[in-house]
């Protein structure tokens, strides 16, 4: 318990192009909530973000274990050659066989790393998962995609935004250059034979705050909607792919607020799961719902010119 462990390393050579996945399964003692383990490359192979060719393509194995099985995607090439993302969700991107992470940056043809965690929240970044989580994959990464808020549901919509904040300031000082956030997904589930669970509250305000570029004045985070023209807001892809340009002030920078959830709502800012993607949970979704969002993602990355 609380020791770091090491797999035998998975030899190359490795070439451009090369996908990598590794599958873990992995049991906890009750009440503890899941492992994880993070990938680290051999120093003489390790090329860094600053260095290489694409003959020269490393990988960097990023995986986690909670629950019966993970399934990540470990493809990494140097930033000098392009761009190179971390890819961060929780269950919601270990679960399905593709999630709609992978279908997006793999169709764009990016090299990524995706890791994930059952149970992971934006909060665990604020703390002290930062650097198991993404400290590791920023070795190799100079951008960064979250699938994260989940699971930071009880926060509530204050606690969601100082989140937020907290962890664009930590990337920001950790040289990322760039943070895409994509919009919180539904809370309010259909119940079979009539009736719901869960609540759409405060999912609809949190994705209300991102879809208005999540304004921030001072350091703090503004009310949805504000016209002091102190504000500074995010750039937004908007559900119909508008991009809506923002302040490279914003605490993301050159980044991106990407919305990806309406593609799952019965309607914009409902936080009601479509019935063809209601799996009857208000947390998880399945393989249609992340192919929905997936081609959503692909039209993303190629509007930011990925």
């Amino acid at each position: 318990m609380g020791e770091n462990f090491y797999t035998d390393p998975i030899t190359g050579p490795f070439y451009f192009g090369d996908v990598l996945e590794v599958m873990t399964w992995a049991s906890t003692p009750t009440g503890v909530k899941g492992i994880g383990a993070q990938g680290r490359i051999d120093p003489t192979d390790d090329l860094g973000r600053t260095s290489g060719t694409p003959e020269q393509v490393v990988t960097a194995t990023s995986f986690n274990a909670g629950g019966r099985s993970t399934r990540p995607s470990a493809i990494i090439a140097p930033s000098s050659q392009a761009s190179s993302w971390a890819l961060i969700g929780d269950s919601n991107s270990v679960i399905p066989d593709r999630t709609y992470m992978s279908i997006g940056f793999r169709s764009r043809k990016l090299p990524h790393i995706l890791n994930g965690k059952h149970g992971l929240s934006t909060g665990d970044l604020a703390g002290r998962w930062w650097e198991f989580q993404l400290g590791e994959q920023l070795l190799y990464c100079d951008s960064v995609y979250s699938a994260l808020l989940t699971n930071d549901h009880g926060a509530g919509v204050a606690g969601m935004q100082d989140r937020l904040l907290t962890v664009w300031a930590k990337a920001r000082a950790a040289g990322v250059t760039r943070w895409v956030q994509a919009t919180k997904t539904p809370s309010h589930a259909v119940k079979e034979g009539g009736g719901t669970s869960g609540s759409p509250e405060p999912t609809t305000s949190i994705n209300a705050w991102l879809r208005d570029g999540a304004p921030v004045i001072d350091g703090a985070a503004a009310p949805t909607g504000t016209t002091d023209p102190d504000a500074v807001r995010a750039t937004v892809i908007t559900w119909d792919f508008e991009v809506i340009p923002g302040d490279p002030a914003h605490p993301v920078g050159d980044g991106w607020i990407g919305d990806t959830t309406y593609v799952l709502e019965t309607e914009l800012g409902s936080s009601t799961w479509k019935p063809e993607y209601d799996a009857n949970d208000v947390n998880h979704y399945y393989d249609a719902a992340h192919a929905a969002q997936g081609e959503v993602l692909v039209e993303h990355l190629r509007l930011m010119g990925f």
